[in-house]
C-alpha cells in the first residue's frame, strides 16, 4: 500500500471517528465534525506516551491528527493532558475507576475533540468514550524483566482485558515499575 492509501485510509478513520464518535481514537459526540469545521481548529488531546505522543509534541499520532486537520482544512491544536484527566478533557466527566466500573465524579471543561495517543480499551473507559469495533493501531503493553526471572510471556487471547489479567496475576505480590492510571494500575 502506498503512502499516499495509508493516508487517505487513516483520514477516512480520522472522520468517521470525528462524526460517529467511534474510531482509532476516543471521540465523543460534542465534537462532531460541523462544530470542529465551525471552530475551524481541531483539538488533539495527548498524553506523551511511546512516540504516539512525545514530549516535544510530536510523533505518530500527532503526525496523523495534524494531517487530519489539513485534511479537514481547519487549524490543528495540541492540548496536553494526563493520564488523571485524559477522559475529563474529552468527555467534560470527571471520572474515576473501580475495576471495571466506573464513578461520575462531576464535570470539568472540555478541552478537545479527540484523544490520539496510545489508549487502551477498558470497560471503565468503554462507559464514556465509544472505541472502533476494529483496532486501526494495535499496540502491546510490555513487562521486561531479567533473563533469569521466573516469569514467562502469556499466551495472547482474544480479549485484551484478558491478557491484562494474566498479567496481574503474574506479576501480584511482585514490585514493578509502572506508569501510574495505565492499564496496569489497578
Amino acid at each position: 500500500m502506498t503512502r499516499k492509501a495509508i493516508l487517505r485510509t487513516v483520514m477516512g478513520w480520522l472522520l468517521f471517528t470525528l462524526v460517529v464518535g467511534v474510531g482509532p481514537f476516543a471521540a465523543v459526540s460534542q465534537a462532531d465534525l460541523r462544530e470542529v469545521k465551525k471552530s475551524g481548529v481541531l483539538r488533539h488531546i495527548g498524553i506523551p506516551y511511546a512516540n504516539f505522543v512525545t514530549t516535544s509534541n510530536s510523533g505518530l499520532s500527532v503526525e496523523l491528527v495534524q494531517n487530519f486537520a489539513v485534511w479537514l482544512g481547519v487549524e490543528y491544536k495540541y492540548v496536553p493532558s494526563s493520564w488523571k484527566t485524559v477522559i475529563g478533557d474529552l468527555t467534560g466527566k470527571l471520572v474515576k475507576a473501580k475495576g471495571s466500573e466506573v464513578d461520575i465524579l462531576g464535570t470539568t471543561q472540555i478541552r478537545g475533540d479527540l484523544i490520539g495517543n496510545g489508549l487502551t480499551v477498558l470497560d471503565w473507559r468503554r462507559q464514556v468514550v465509544d472505541y472502533s469495533r476494529q483496532a486501526t493501531f494495535p499496540t502491546q503493553v510490555w513487562v521486561v524483566a531479567r533473563v533469569d526471572s521466573a516469569l514467562h510471556p502469556i499466551v495472547p487471547s482474544e480479549r485484551v482485558e484478558d491478557d491484562i489479567k494474566a498479567v496481574k496475576k503474574l506479576l501480584k505480590g511482585l514490585t514493578i515499575l509502572h506508569k501510574s492510571n495505565t492499564c496496569l494500575d489497578a
